[in-house]
């Protein structure tokens, strides 16, 4: 599955909590926000987050469902490591589902990340502790980067991530990742700040293309005004020769003499030569 493809499917697996959410209050809303966020396969929350019945979930008895909502929006694990008890208490569903988000999140900041910052990032190494209790993995690093290429790969598997894992190099290469929900006018701003940069950057790699084409255009014709007047001169050069040898008055007087007077040989039998006597001593 394509990341485009994958956004799609995100955006249908949303609209049955959608459609139950607009026509909940209160507890059933908060509800349907839990769902939502542990449901396989949904990775955006901002139509749910608009919704007026959500909203109405920022104060009152249900605010930890809402920051939940937040959560898996905006957030990170870390996030939710740092504060576990602003938030309802997860599924294990809930907090696969958040590594994943946590990995799109670090994707979409760079073009190749280490599988130490990934690990880190992730609470799967083994110095991170689970805000439930023990550690995140294991004790082996061995056990950490597995965790963490299971990860990955069930990213790539849900078409969330494009990237290659270079196990040599202990480092993940991104090629394309989903983008996740934009919070607020300045994440909004910064965004539409690194499209202009991207769309400048474009622009000078396509005119400089555009002036390397050209270039090599007018060498091209170069080449051809040069072959096509070789050519010329060579046609000349041999329709002089061709009428002087069919005119011999054509050549230098010293040339046609010559070629008269090979001209007036006999040739039509072999020459007799003399033989000297030989005498006797």
């Amino acid at each position: 599955m394509s990341v485009t493809s994958a956004s799609a499917t995100s955006a249908g697996r949303l609209e049955p909590f959608l459609l139950l959410a607009k026509s909940s209050k209160g507890a059933a809303a908060a509800q349907s926000i839990i769902d939502a966020t542990a449901a396989p396969g949904v990775y955006v929350f901002n139509e749910l987050l608009a919704l007026p019945s959500i909203q109405e979930l920022q104060s009152g008895p249900h605010e930890k469902a809402f920051a939940l909502l937040q959560l898996f929006a905006y957030g990170t694990i870390s996030d939710w490591a740092s504060s576990p008890d602003a938030f309802p208490k997860l599924r294990p569903s809930h907090i696969f589902k958040l590594r994943h988000l946590t990995l799109l999140t670090l994707a979409s900041n760079a073009r190749t990340v280490r599988y130490a910052d990934l690990t880190s990032a992730l609470l799967l190494d083994a110095s991170s502790e689970n805000p439930t209790g023990g550690s995140a993995v294991g004790s082996s690093g061995a056990a950490s980067t597995r965790a963490l290429e299971d990860c990955i790969i069930e990213a790539l598997y849900a078409g969330t991530l494009a990237a290659k894992l270079n196990q040599r190099q202990a480092r993940l290469e991104v090629e394309a990742v989903l983008g996740r929900d934009i919070k607020g006018t300045e994440e909004l701003a910064d965004l539409q700040r690194q499209l202009a940069q991207w769309s400048a950057t474009a622009n000078s790699l396509l005119a400089s293309l555009s002036n390397q084409i050209e270039q090599e255009r007018a060498r091209d014709a170069l080449r051809v005004a040069h072959k096509a007047q070789h050519r010329e001169d060579l046609a000349q050069s041999l329709s002089s020769i061709a009428d002087k040898l069919s005119n011999p008055n054509a050549f230098s007087p010293a040339l046609a003499n010559a070629a008269g007077h090979f001209g007036s040989m006999d040739i039509d039998g072999p020459r007799k030569i003399p033989h000297r006597k030989r005498t006797r001593g």
